[in-house]
């Protein structure tokens, strides 16, 4: 649970620019000080120096720091695939995820198999993997919030469950 103080910077999933070493991603809403108003930030923002908003008062988070050594794999899509998202893990950052996008999602997905699991899915066609300690996301598109999502996936690994001998795309 990272402490952010006085004078961090926090934005929503839509006003992110890029993430970068250091920064919090949210896996939970958190309420903070911004303005002198209490305002609610939903999961998947972020706190970054490249934010506006400045916190007014210290607070804890529930969220990821990023390290700079995760592994997150985007691939090129070939398949357009139409239809709502399907989330397979019960995660907050997951059906934030489905919210931030269409209801009926067109997207490019790269169909592969790999031996991993399968967190949402568009029309059966898994859209994000989890492979140990490999996050694998067979599309470009949505870029911006399915990197955000892939980040805040980092808070549930630990240690013990990075084991990514199995892995084959």
């Amino acid at each position: 649970m990272p402490y952010v103080d006085v004078g961090a910077k926090i934005c929503r999933p839509t006003e992110y620019q890029k993430v970068e070493k250091g920064d919090i991603i949210l896996v939970y809403p958190a309420t903070l000080k911004i303005n002198k108003q209490l305002i609610q930030f939903p999961p998947l923002s972020v706190v970054s120096e490249n934010c506006e908003n400045f916190i007014e008062s210290p607070n804890w988070v529930d969220g990821y720091i990023v390290k700079g050594n995760e592994r997150i794999e985007f691939l090129e899509g070939r398949d357009l695939i139409k239809g709502e998202i399907k989330v397979h893990e019960n995660l907050l950052t997951a059906f934030t995820l489905k919210k931030l996008l269409p209801k009926q999602l067109e997207i490019k997905i790269l169909k592969i198999k790999v031996k991993a699991q399968p967190i949402i899915s568009v029309q059966d066609v898994p859209l994000v993997y989890l492979a140990g300690n490999l996050v694998i996301i067979p599309s470009m598109d949505y870029k911006k919030y399915l990197e955000l999502f892939a980040y805040s996936l980092y808070y549930y690994i630990s240690s013990s469950s990075a084991d990514d001998r199995n892995i084959s795309i």
